[in-house]
């Protein structure tokens, strides 16, 4: 069997040997220089000197890391391999350093509640972007009366509070329609009037009874009675629901913007509610507060976002926009 050679970059040693870190930061000066002589001038050694200890740093990690040539030297192959490592390990320790020097202030807390479907398809999106130093400890509110808004630091809902020591600013408007699965409107299909949604299943959410009417009470008049196939107090169920295809809901027009798969029907039926954002006096002192209120103002403005204007605009005009495309923009609020 023939014998194989070692690759090029390799060197014969005898024993793997601890590499001396003054040797990788000589050799760090010598790739700054351009050469031996050069970087023994600049660090007040004789060439033969520096040429000693980079042939010793070879023969102790067994790798060729430098040509030589009457020009100066460059990085063999393994040699910038083992360099982009050391960079690596040297910008973590500096990160470590750092941590060390400046250690991280405990965590403030800010205790939100909200619907389910704003906590469970609009806020995760963005929440990567939020202050390192904020916990945000985020409830979901199915039909809970005013009265439990009190107990946390912030709420965002659809009515304005009865509290006279809420502040409250309004996030955008969001619009609603009908919307359904691609897969169902391929087995069903497309309506076309709003007539037609009778002959179709329907799923339909408790608040749509309280705030916005029925699906009874919305089709026109003349409208055959509607079968509701599902009846739930939860948009996460009615969303997941039309996801997997059980029928057409209603639901904000910002899912566009997050399933693809969801296609609205626009036989001319919207709705519209506010989106308010409360908090109370008391906890505008806090910096987590003011942090998130900063926070939430941007993943809800509504320069950027048409499905958040008063006024509708049909999703098929929605620009493209991913998170980082909303975030790019955005700074942490610092502590004050």
């Amino acid at each position: 069997m023939d014998r194989q050679e070692p690759p090029n970059d390799a060197l014969p040693h005898a024993r793997m040997e601890v590499p001396d870190w003054d040797d990788f930061r000589l050799l760090t000066t010598v790739l700054r220089e351009g050469s031996l002589t050069r970087a023994a001038r600049a660090l007040g050694l004789s060439q033969a000197t520096v040429s000693r200890q980079m042939d010793k740093l070879e023969r102790s990690i067994g790798i060729r890391l430098l040509e030589r040539s009457t020009s100066g030297v460059e990085l063999t192959r393994e040699g910038m391999k083992l360099v982009e490592e050391l960079h690596a390990v040297w910008d973590k320790f500096e990160r470590v350093l750092s941590r060390m020097r400046s250690p991280a202030r405990p965590r403030e807390t800010a205790k939100m509640i909200t619907t389910d479907g704003i906590a469970t398809y609009w806020i995760p999106r963005f929440l990567s972007w939020l202050n390192n130093d904020v916990e945000l400890r985020l409830f979901t509110a199915f039909e809970a009366g005013q009265d439990k808004f009190e107990y946390f630091d912030l709420s965002i809902h659809y009515m304005q509070p009865n509290n006279p020591n809420a502040l409250t600013t309004k996030l955008g408007t969001f619009h609603f329609m009908p919307y359904a699965s691609a897969d169902y409107i391929a087995r069903r299909g497309m309506p076309k009037t709003a007539a037609d949604l009778a002959d179709h299943d329907l799923l339909d959410h408790s608040l749509y009874l309280i705030d916005k009417g029925s699906w009874q009470t919305r089709l026109p008049l003349g409208a055959p009675d509607v079968q509701v196939s599902l009846f739930t107090n939860s948009s996460t169920v009615l969303a997941e629901s039309a996801r997997n295809g059980l029928g057409i809901c209603w639901l904000p027009t910002y899912i566009s913007m997050i399933d693809r798969n969801l296609v609205p029907i626009d036989v001319g039926l919207h709705l519209e509610t506010p989106v308010i954002l409360c908090y109370q006096r008391e906890s505008e002192t806090k910096h987590a507060v003011r942090a998130t209120i900063h926070f939430l103002k941007h993943i809800f403005d509504r320069k950027k976002m048409p499905w958040l204007r008063d006024e509708f605009v049909s999703p098929k005009e929605f620009p493209i926009l991913t998170a980082q495309d909303i975030m790019a923009s955005f700074t942490p609020l610092e502590e004050s």
